[in-house]
């Protein structure tokens, strides 16, 4: 049930929304009125949850910051996921709608559908505008075609986002579809598994959070070894405390639930505040 539910929160880090679009796969999603996007990188706190820095080669935090300059240098995703940071407040930004209608904006138009997706959970939410002769619902159908392609084409998180859709039926689905929400998984967990095997630590934290047991422990014990907190996070959280495919131990389980705290993870932190003080 934990691991479900930590599935399911995963999911939702992007966007609440998915959805399907038949026959339009090569349509492109309606761009919303033009924004001023600042050019220079900018100036941004680091999101660390813990009062000191982590040591060196513990893990790879994602800050503001180097998701601003990984933006900046054109990598769309990160422009989408500081999109999220700035909607929700989160990350150590303070909540800016216009900042991060700006920063999904420049993903959408750059032809991310994550970028896409952040802006129609904008809309969804109401905080922006539609763009004229649109609507949210057609708006979505079209960024889920934008998926669809994605996952075509071997991208691992496009193919778990439409595999998240359809277990759960967000708008405008309406109805979960298990069957296509198996071969979604099917194809996501073998492209996560790939990318782990090739040492990519976040494809092997993705990878832990679509299998179970022994092979999800296995699966983030290298995303962690690789430096992503969240994989450090689950295996301490969900496996060690637990004694999920691994043998329980209290004494692992928090130390990696705080190294997971270091590296930035606020889940982490606060997780780390529910541990019993454990005595190797």
């Amino acid at each position: 049930m934990i691991a479900r539910r930590l599935r399911a929160r995963r999911a939702s880090r992007w966007s609440v929304i998915a959805f399907i679009a038949t026959g339009c796969a090569d349509a492109k999603p309606p761009q919303p009125p033009a924004i001023r996007v600042e050019s220079a990188p900018v100036s941004l706190p680091s999101a660390t949850a813990a009062e000191s820095p982590p040591p060196r080669g513990e893990c790879t935090p994602t800050t503001p910051a180097g998701l601003q300059a990984r933006c900046d240098r054109g990598e769309l995703a990160s422009c989408a996921e500081l999109a999220g940071m700035f909607q929700w407040g989160s990350g150590g930004v303070t909540a800016d709608l216009e900042r991060a209608r700006s920063l999904a904006q420049r993903a959408c138009d750059g032809g991310s559908a994550r970028g896409c997706d952040q802006l129609a959970l904008l809309y969804r939410q109401e905080q922006a505008p539609l763009p004229p002769n649109t609507t949210i619902d057609a708006f979505e159908r079209r960024v889920l075609a934008m998926y669809d392609a994605e996952c075509a084409r071997g991208d691992a998180f496009a193919c778990d986002h439409l595999r998240s859709a359809y277990e759960h039926g967000t708008p405008p689905i309406g109805t979960p579809d298990g069957d296509k929400a198996a071969d979604y998984r099917r194809r996501a967990t073998d492209l996560y598994r790939a990318e782990c095997a090739r040492g990519v630590a976040d494809a092997c934290t993705h990878h832990g959070l679509l299998v179970e047991h022994d092979e999800a422990a296995a699966s983030l014990s290298r995303g962690c070894d690789g430096g992503d907190a969240w994989a450090c996070y689950l295996l301490g959280w969900s496996h060690y405390r637990l004694g999920d495919g691994v043998p329980k131990d209290a004494v692992r389980a928090r130390q990696l639930v705080e190294r997971a705290c270091r590296c930035g993870q606020d889940e982490a932190c606060a997780a780390a505040q529910k541990l019993e003080p454990a005595v190797p």
